[in-house]
């Protein structure tokens, strides 16, 4: 998907539906499902005049309310097919807003360190056959149940056992279609893993997502893949639906042997009323939907557990409440101490230092000395236990971690690689990044041997490939405050210069978190941090070059 295109942009949002057009498809829905019950009902009605019309051996008559009923029941099946394709439809967008939400909302979570994957397959298919489609089973039973009511009035029971033997014929059904069926419930279960290892790939990089701001745009995208997976679903039910439905219009059709039948007995005088054939009929019209409605309810309400807890502390996070309004960009850390919840010890113990504007900074140190940690305290993954640190004289605290994340890029140490094209992986759903700007940071960073087009994956590209396209995509885009975590460790001495080099040339703020201490390297940056195993101190020594 292209976000520099416009229109690509706007199409997602073509499968939503906003209130009032979900509105009127769902009246056109009830709207044919009550002609359907009703179509239905008559045919049983008309089913009892035929019986008369036999008894009477009136053939014209006869003839007529046979091409009556068959109309009848075209009329049921046509109205039922399509009120059923509009439900799946509706259904589609239903479930396509539920999973972005989710989604949104997961790959937004600056708290939840892990994501339930139950949420995406099994707890969502629970939530759509429980809830969703059993709302419609129930509404289409109901109506079921009054038109039958309205019919049964009229009419008595009679030739059971033929009734009876007649209804067998719809366990043929299931012999009907039994390839197409097989394949399409294949190709549902494809999507539904497609979808599922899609979004484990993207919420294995949400920290990166949320640091660069593109959350907006990965949601944009799984819109677009959540919908191939909907697509399947929806062929999955049509297919399963229209078997439902073929058996229903094969078990309405059953009554023509019955009439038959019934007729020929007629003929010879030896059986009463057919009225009660059409009886019998309209009581399973009653007896099965009030049985079916009892079971869905408790089927419905065992799943509504489930559709609140997937909803439970989700909401839609804003990217970004605003700009920060600044004249410069400078760090300012006062007496800062911070320590992890489980340990003892400080890992940072009353720093004092300032990062000024546009400067170019190392920090040094064993591991264990808190470097990680004094990046994560910077973009606010973690706050100080006491001490302030500022962004100009604007204290952390106050300042909104997602208006912080529009000037302050955090690179990690370990790059994150999802499974997209080169351009994808540096683009990074940014649509303000153009296919110029990404060619330029290709050749910057020694990336032209890997093909543009090809699908890439953490598998096939070595440590120090990976680590070069995650500061490929790092440098693009204005922020004035970049970190950058070890962003040489997988790479050799000559390539290490080379990346070190073009870092400390962007026209930002460039703080760096690096074992390399080579004078060479060294000399590139205006200061040098290094922090080490000495908690008591009350500043830290800054080395100038």
């Amino acid at each position: 998907m292209d976000y520099n295109n416009a229109e690509d942009v706007k199409q997602p949002f073509q499968l939503s539906l906003n209130k009032l057009v979900f509105g009127i498809r769902s009246a056109i829905v009830v709207v044919l499902l009550f002609i359907s019950s009703m179509a239905n009902a008559a045919s049983c009605l008309k089913l009892a005049d035929m019986i008369d019309y036999i008894q009477e051996k009136d053939m014209k008559a006869l003839i007529i309310s046979l091409v009556f009923f068959a109309g009848l029941l075209f009329v049921s099946a046509v109205c039922n097919i399509v009120a059923w394709r509009m439900i799946f439809s509706l259904l589609y967008y239903k479930t396509i807003t539920l999973k972005n939400t989710i989604f949104k909302s997961d790959i937004s979570d600056t708290k939840a360190a892990e994501t339930r994957m139950a949420d995406y397959n099994t707890n969502i298919d629970l939530v759509y056959d429980s809830i969703y489609l059993v709302r419609w089973n129930i509404l289409n039973l109901v109506l079921t149940v009054i038109c039958t009511i309205a019919a049964i009035v009229s009419i008595d029971p009679i030739i059971l056992p033929v009734a009876i033997l007649s209804s067998l014929l719809p366990f043929a059904v299931p012999f009907i279609g039994k390839k197409k069926r097989e394949k399409v419930s294949v190709n549902f279960s494809q999507q539904v893993n497609e979808y599922q290892n899609y979004v484990i790939d993207r919420m294995r990089g949400k920290r990166v997502f949320q640091r660069y701001q593109v959350t907006t745009a990965v949601s944009l995208d799984h819109i677009e893949r959540s919908s191939l997976s909907e697509k399947s679903r929806k062929e999955y039910r049509e297919v399963k639906n229209f078997t439902q439905i073929f058996n229903s219009t094969v078990g309405s059709a059953a009554f023509l042997p019955v009439i038959g039948v019934g007729g020929y007995l007629a003929f010879l005088g030896r059986i009463g009323t057919g009225s009660v054939i059409a009886v019998i009929n309209l009581m399973n019209y009653l007896v099965d939907p009030v049985v079916a409605i009892v079971q869905l309810i408790n089927a419905m309400q065992q799943a509504k557990p489930i559709e609140k807890k997937l909803l439970k502390d989700r909401c839609d996070q804003k990217e970004a409440s605003g700009s920060l309004e600044l004249i410069h960009y400078h760090l300012r850390l006062q007496d800062i101490s911070f320590s992890y919840p489980e340990s003892t010890r400080s890992v940072i113990d009353n720093l004092n230092f300032e990062f000024e504007e546009n400067k170019k900074y190392l920090i040094t140190g064993e591991s264990g000395a808190g470097k990680s940690t004094l990046a994560k305290l910077l973009i606010k993954d973690i706050t100080v236990n006491s001490g302030e640190i500022f962004l100009e004289n604007e204290p952390y605290r106050m300042i909104d971690r997602n208006q912080l994340l529009n000037v302050v890029r955090y690179v990690e140490q370990t790059p994150y690689i999802f499974e997209g094209t080169l351009f994808d992986n540096i683009a990074f759903y940014r649509d303000n990044i153009t296919e110029e700007d990404v060619n330029n940071v290709i050749r910057r960073f020694g990336l032209e041997n890997i093909p543009t087009d090809k699908v890439l994956s953490e598998e096939t590209l070595s440590g120090g490939e990976k680590q070069r396209i995650s500061l490929a995509r790092s440098v693009l885009g204005n922020t004035p405050i970049m970190i950058f975590d070890e962003p040489t460790a997988a790479l050799d001495a000559g390539m290490t210069y080379a990346v070190m080099n073009e870092l400390v040339h962007i026209p930002s703020m460039i703080i760096v978190i690096s074992h390399e201490n080579s004078h060479k390297v060294l000399e590139l940056f205006d200061a040098v941090l290094p922090l080490d195993e000495r908690r008591g101190r009350n500043d830290y020594e800054k080395q100038n070059f």
